[in-house]
């Protein structure tokens, strides 16, 4: 039962209003930041750089071309699918002066996805590269940014198009409870509202930002590295997808970037490295829980460093709650940023007093404005504010509780939604697409976290036939990205229900029957690096017996489990694999012929070097 006092806190707590610039938009900051710092450096991407000025005009150049050769008008819907190079930016910048709205498309999703949010979004073209062209199936306007576009014909000429910041900026899919990604619409007003607050909050006291852009653009925790160095005169660094995520984060430590935005997975890989640099003074941690294991791993890089815990669903824009982490203290996720308003709520929606878990509700100018073609999910997630007239409430579904007048501790989702190395993903979305293959009549997926705190999907099945692991994979890497595919198969003969006709999670995880496997027959490493290579699989997949034929992906190998290989194959061999080498050359027996490869090449690189050496002497 909430008392007086507590309503006061609470009213106390959310009175954060801060001015936002009215009827401005992301385009006007950056605007304003192309006249203050013109010759500054904006972009670096491989050999190529951009200054401000450069990033205007070709920006100003490609909107031209999207209003004059694609009709495009305001809050009319475009897709990106670019790679992380200079053409991202400038069509992420060209899409919004059109005033038009963005939807960014990771170049690796699933086919089936893709398809489904680009029908579902109306979009009225495509912005991709000649290299991607391929790989896409998308049926409306395209266009090659690299080929089609000649920046030649058109002039550097500024475009109004946006009359308010109630336009949107852009949409980011999400996945979805029912199977079907939703699309969370952001304005300009509520885009700005975080990132104003990021430059004053995050950058303060900094004399000079630099960020590099290596997540997902399809993840709204890309948008701090994509847009906060913009608007405040710093520098982007692209690492494109081609960079595996051990070569990047030692690039990133080693070219002295000052900020940067990761997930506590990406920290885990740095705990491998050792690297230092006292450059790296500012870490925004999203997308998952930290913990304290983390946070002595970011200190040991640079122990000056400030590490703010950034919670914040997508339907919020990015970040509406940080924590500037104090070392040796509970790590929290903090209080509320400008013009956000959060409830803590029982079922009937009351404020629950201090220490009481319930449900975290959001309120403010950050709030997307529902979900795109959706009107039904939008009521239901987004109701009216019973404390402030004329406003919305996000339901979050994330369990919180005070901890004290101002700060929130999370405790965990209040229904099937989890988060897998940063990744938001409905369990009923998995089931969804697992459901679809012939043969499965029962699907239900849980989460298994280990002793070290890692999560997996487990999926328990129910068949017609005796199912092969590898086929069902395959079929589901097809329609969802890898981390979305569980760890393990389980098939049962029946589904334990409760008295209302559900599947009972918690007797199910009792229920014994068949762990899913290949039906490859066991051959035994034959050669040293064989026997190595066996080793590190069977402690990465923490299983005890692995043959050469084993398929790395039946076994559970995911993104995660192939970082760690990759570490340890680099330190056991001296050899560098990029993640693209471990799913390509998928069992013991390939991946060591490639190796073999590799180790063969270099020893010819170096008799060559020698050979030449020693002709220069004589």
């Amino acid at each position: 039962m909430k008392t007086i006092e507590e309503l006061k806190n609470n009213m106390t707590l959310n009175d954060t209003k801060a001015n936002v610039l009215e009827n401005s938009s992301l385009i006007d900051l950056f605007t304003a930041q192309v006249e203050k710092t013109p010759t500054h450096i904006a972009i670096k991407a491989d050999e190529v750089t951009y200054t401000y000025a450069a990033l205007d005009e070709l920006s100003n150049k490609l909107a031209q071309y999207l209003i004059r050769e694609h009709k495009i008008a305001p809050n009319t819907i475009v897709a990106i699918k670019l790679d992380r190079n200079e053409w991202l930016l400038i069509a992420m910048l060209a899409v919004l002066k059109a005033g038009a709205t963005y939807l960014p498309i990771e170049i690796k999703s699933a086919p089936e996805r893709e398809q489904f949010i680009l029908e579902d979004a109306k979009v009225a073209v495509l912005l991709c590269s000649s290299e991607l062209l391929s790989e896409t199936n998308f049926t409306g306007k395209i266009c090659t940014v690299d080929s089609d576009f000649d920046a030649t014909k058109y002039t550097n000429e500024t475009i109004n198009k946006i009359d308010s910041n109630e336009q949107n900026a852009y949409i980011i899919y999400t996945s979805g409870s029912t199977g079907t990604p939703k699309g969370a619409i952001i304005s300009h007003k509520s885009l700005i509202n975080y990132l104003l607050w990021g430059k004053d909050y995050y950058l303060n006291g900094l004399e000079e930002v630099s960020f590099g852009l290596f997540t997902s653009i399809a993840f709204d925790l890309t948008v701090t590295s994509q847009f906060l160095p913009l608007i405040s005169g710093g520098t982007l660094t692209m690492y494109p997808s081609s960079y595996d995520i051990i070569s990047t984060l030692k690039a990133y430590i080693n070219t002295k970037q000052t900020c940067i935005k990761l997930t506590p997975a990406h920290i885990a890989v740095l705990d491998t490295l050792n690297l230092k640099s006292t450059q790296l003074k500012v870490a925004i941690v999203g997308g998952d829980v930290l913990h304290q294991s983390h946070v002595d791993i970011l200190l040991n890089i640079n122990p000056n460093m400030k590490i703010y815990n950034e919670y914040g669903p997508t339907e919020a824009t990015v970040g509406c709650v940080v924590y500037e982490v104090v070392s040796g203290q509970d790590i929290i996720i903090g209080k509320p940023i400008q013009n956000t308003q959060v409830y803590v709520l029982d079922e009937n929606y009351l404020i629950v007093p201090k220490g009481v878990t319930g449900e975290l509700c959001i309120s403010g100018i950050g709030l997307a404005k529902g979900y795109f073609n959706n009107p039904e999910l939008t009521k239901q997630k987004f109701i009216d504010n019973p404390f402030i007239k004329n406003q919305k409430l996000y339901k979050t579904g994330d369990l919180v509780k005070w901890v004290d007048k101002e700060n929130l501790h999370f405790i965990g989702r209040t229904d099937d939604q989890v988060k897998i190395r940063g990744y938001r993903i409905e369990l009923g979305e998995v089931e969804q697409q697992i459901i679809q293959k012939e043969h499965v009549k029962e699907v239900a997926v849980l989460v298994h976290e280990a002793e070290d705190g890692e999560k997996q999907l487990i999926a328990y099945i129910t068949s017609a036939i005796g199912e092969d692991i590898t086929d069902i994979r395959n079929f589901l890497l097809e329609k969802v990205p890898d981390y979305m595919v569980p760890s393990v198969f389980i098939q049962i003969e029946n589904f334990p229900l409760t008295i209302n006709g559900k599947i009972d999670k918690k007797k199910l995880i009792k229920t014994e029957g068949k762990t899913l496997s290949n039906t490859i027959a066991y051959v035994a490493p034959r050669n040293e690096i064989e026997e190595k290579l066996a080793v590190l699989w069977q402690e990465v997949l923490k299983q005890e017996t692995i043959g050469i034929h084993d398929d790395f992906l039946s076994l559970g190998g995911q993104s995660i489990v192939a970082i760690k290989l990759i570490t340890r194959i680099h330190r056991e061999f001296e050899i560098l694999l990029e993640l693209k080498d471990v799913f390509r050359e998928r069992t013991i027996e390939k991946l060591s012929d490639y190796m073999e490869t590799i180790i063969m090449l270099e020893k010819q690189q170096n008799t060559n070097e020698n050979e030449t050496g020693q002709k220069l002497i004589f």
